[in-house]
């Protein structure tokens, strides 16, 4: 199912839902005040944010992150609270002032209309760093084949070790960095060495190579860490 055939689909739902609740609403209830006509409304608007959050920003533009929160799950957070908090619970009081509400409300759909305007904005970025990690999970795969390869060359005793190895490998965070380059480039040639010469290597030098492999990953590992909270650190 294509992603035009998904915001499609998504559309209709909550456009279904939006009509269920509106007739509910205008079923169960008769007194509206201004307070309620404000609630409607945003609770209107928020639905509408849902949509144009999927129909405008794909996948990627979702994954991006705010304070290491991606930007789908505060979208889709700030509009719930919105249509629980203000479309439902306090449709079912009277009287109540609407100023402070509305302050509220306008943080509500405010923040989100914020929050996808600068992802928008930094388009060609998140386009960047989703083409990196495409190519980086290539490269893990392709890491992944050449052992797998040369799999029936390695001996009985060390062939546990070796598959943990490549699960090491395969479960590799894909993120991308230029801090990356240097131990990534080590890994690939280690395995392109172990890959080649593979029948030819003593039993401790094959485990020194699977231990320097793995050393490696694990490497790459903790600079994934450190560069990642630097990046919430800064964001």
């Amino acid at each position: 199912m294509n992603n035009r055939k998904v915001r499609k689909i998504y559309g209709i739902l909550l456009l279904i839902v939006a009509g269920v609740y509106s007739c509910m609403l205008f079923l169960l209830k008769s007194h509206f005040d201004m307070l309620h006509w404000i609630n409607y409304g945003f609770t209107l608007a928020s639905f509408v944010i849902l949509y144009l959050h999927v129909a405008i920003m794909q996948d990627q533009y979702g994954r991006y992150s705010v304070f290491g929160v991606r930007i789908s799950q505060i979208v889709f957070s700030l509009c719930s609270i919105e249509f629980v908090v203000f479309g439902v619970i306090l449709m079912l009081f009277d009287g109540i002032n609407w100023r402070i509400p509305l302050i509220f409300q306008i943080l509500l759909i405010v923040i989100p209309i914020v929050l996808i305007g600068i992802v928008l904005m930094h388009k060609e970025n998140v386009e960047r760093n989703s083409n990196q990690v495409t190519e980086k999970r290539f490269l893990i795969y392709e890491l992944e084949i050449k052992l797998r390869s040369v799999l029936d060359s390695v001996p009985q005793e060390y062939l546990k070790e070796y598959n943990r190895m490549i699960d090491n490998i395969k479960y590799s965070d894909p993120m991308s960095s230029n801090s990356l380059t240097e131990i990534e480039s080590e890994i690939s040639d280690a395995v392109d060495v172990l890959v080649r010469s593979i029948s030819s290597l003593s039993p401790d030098e094959l485990r020194n190579s699977i231990d320097s492999i793995n050393k490696k990953v694990r490497e790459r590992k903790e600079r994934c860490v450190v560069y990642k909270n630097h990046e919430e650190i800064h964001a």
